[in-house]
C-alpha cells in the first residue's frame, strides 16, 4: 500500500511506517509470537478498515512520539480508502 516517512527534529522523532492493506481468506488465524514480540507486549488484531480508523481516533495518545505516529497510521488509512 505504501509508507509514511516521520522525520521531526524538535522532538527527536524519525521513524518510517509501512502500510499494507490485506484480504482475510478462510478463518481468522491465531498470531504466534517472537520470544522478542512476547517480552514487548505486541499484540495484533484485526479491524475493518473502518472500524480500525475509528479506534485509532478515539486512542489518546500521551507522548509526542506517540502523536506523530497516531497522524501517520490515520493519513495512511484515510489516504487508502478515498
Amino acid at each position: 500500500m505504501g509508507y509514511v516517512e516521520i522525520n521531526h527534529a524538535k522532538y527527536d522523532v524519525a521513524w518510517i511506517s509501512y502500510c499494507f492493506l490485506a484480504r482475510l481468506t478462510g478463518e481468522k488465524g491465531k498470531p504466534s509470537y517472537t520470544e522478542e514480540e512476547l517480552k514487548e507486549t505486541i499484540t495484533i488484531e484485526w479491524h475493518a478498515p473502518k472500524d480500525a480508523i475509528e479506534l485509532i481516533e478515539r486512542n489518546k495518545a500521551e507522548s509526542n512520539g506517540m502523536v506523530f505516529k497516531k497522524e501517520s497510521y490515520l493519513t495512511a488509512l484515510r489516504e487508502c480508502f478515498k
